[in-house]
């Protein structure tokens, strides 16, 4: 019977909102439906291909010999398989421009009507021509298409106009912004309209709403090595264990280090201030850290206050340098200068 074919559709079409739902939820969203400006340029924008997903009766009226079922709601959904052309005019104003609203809804439109052959009691050789024979069609497809409008808003000195309100059933999804004497839209006049409710954003936040209960899960042991799942109290441990492992050290201080791990090299920069030198200039300098292996190289540096560059020398024993320290020997002026307190940075490992 008829109502057979039709009831499966109707199924299909109830089982598919339903997945929808339980993805997206029952507010309305749109996929895809960009916005561009015409090409060549002109007072248009071209809305690309997309789909609306909105809240509907299951069906508001008749479908063939199915009954309107107005009494429940579905997520249903609209196509828009080719790309359609919005004329936004600019204002007659010097000075004014206006906001134009691209706002889309779903739409439900019955079509394909053909006049369609009925089974005829009285003479089943013969079939009817339309119900009871009378000749008159029937609609054969029954689409859900995307309604879209540029809905104006009112033209207003340049800065100060309005974006009007998407008209009831519609959502606002794009703004095109034209003034006084422009010819051409160019990218730079469209912009995403508040609030437009794209698929992205909607389905993120779905699924983070499904996720605000907190899960938990056991905590490995400190040294696990398997596919269990790492909770925040493992990851919180292993991180500090790792630190630790890999061997960075730091003390940014006025006498201070910072030591590499052992696949840096296990080296060590280290800088700070030797002792006061004696009446002879020298300077014991004792390391931050020691250096655990050896001393790669050690400068040192010392200026008096109101002492020019060409009036010193700074100067270092080599052969005096240890894991531990070093000392410095400080001249101005070429003699020696005691109550000096030279600096050094020394690298090593």
């Amino acid at each position: 019977m008829e109502t057979d074919l039709l009831g499966t559709n109707k199924n299909t079409m109830i089982a598919l909102a339903k997945l929808t739902e339980t993805i997206i939820g029952t507010a309305t969203t749109v996929s895809g439906l960009g916005c561009a400006p015409n090409s060549p340029a002109a007072l248009n924008v071209v809305i690309s291909p997309g789909e609306i997903y909105s809240l509907q009766n299951i069906d508001g009226t008749a479908y063939s010999s199915i009954a309107a079922d107005t009494a429940h709601s579905i997520m249903k959904q609209g196509i828009l398989l080719d790309s359609v052309t919005l004329a936004c005019a600019a204002p007659g104003t010097a000075g004014q421009s206006i906001n134009y609203l691209i706002q889309a809804a779903f739409s439900e439109v019955d079509s394909g009507a053909v006049v369609l052959p009925y089974y005829n009691a009285s003479n089943p050789s013969t079939a009817y021509s339309g119900p009871g024979g009378a000749g008159t069609t029937n609609n054969t497809v029954r689409d859900g298409t995307v309604a879209l409008s540029a809905k104006a808003g009112i033209a207003a000195v340049t800065g100060s106009q309005v974006t009007p309100a998407a008209d009831a059933g519609y959502v606002g999804l794009w703004v095109v912004t034209v003034a006084n004497g422009q010819t051409t839209i160019n990218a730079g006049n469209i912009a995403k309209a508040i609030g437009a409710p794209f698929s992205g954003t909607a389905a993120m936040l779905n699924v983070m709403n499904a996720f605000t209960v907190s899960p938990t899960a056991p905590t490995p042991p400190a040294a696990d090595n398997s596919t269990k799942v790492a909770t925040t109290g493992w990851f919180y441990n292993a991180i500090a264990t790792v630190a630790v492992a890999m061997g960075f050290a730091v003390s940014l201080t006025p006498n201070g280090y910072i030591k590499f791990p052992s696949w840096l090299g296990s080296l060590i920069f280290q800088w700070g201030l030797g002792g006061t030198a004696d009446a002879s200039g020298v300077s014991n300098a004792i390391f931050t850290t020691a250096f655990p292996n050896e001393v790669l190289h050690v400068i040192s540096f010392y200026q008096p206050k109101g002492a020019t560059p060409a009036s010193q020398f700074t100067g270092m024993a080599t052969g005096a340098i240890t894991l531990a320290g070093c000392k410095i020997f400080t001249y101005i002026g070429g003699a020696p200068s005691g109550g000096s307190t030279p600096s050094y940075f020394a690298v090593g490992r």
